[in-house]
């Protein structure tokens, strides 16, 4: 998937970009996709030691970006899992309602032409 698709049904699903973005801006705001724009100017001012410990704090919040999104993900597979199973029986349920009504119809048309026999 690109950065900028999104769900094909035409919902309002996230970009990767906003997504990454909503998670992101809770975690470290300067590295949003806005955030990032200013970084490097605001590197220019820093001592390497100060560098060392901006790009350490980057690693820790993309490691905690990285733990959020696939809790994420389990949870919405989870819940786009549990919805296929009750669509899937309702399906069926509607189903063997009309094959039950089917077979019902079928049972009156075989009385009904026998009795008239």
């Amino acid at each position: 998937m690109t950065q900028n698709s999104s769900h094909a049904s035409g919902n309002a699903a996230l970009t990767a970009e906003q997504f990454y973005d909503l998670l992101m801006e809770q975690i470290d705001p300067a590295l949003t996709t806005e955030g990032l724009q200013h970084l490097e100017q605001k590197m220019e001012g820093m001592t390497p030691m100060e560098k060392a410990r901006l790009l350490e704090r980057f690693e820790e919040s993309f490691d905690t970006f990285d733990r959020l999104s696939s809790t994420i993900e389990s949870a919405a597979k989870s819940d786009a899992m549990e919805h296929r199973q009750t669509t899937r029986s309702k399906m069926l349920a509607k189903e063997a309602t009309e094959h039950s009504s089917d077979a019902k119809n079928a049972e009156d048309l075989l009385n009904s032409s026998t009795t008239a026999l």
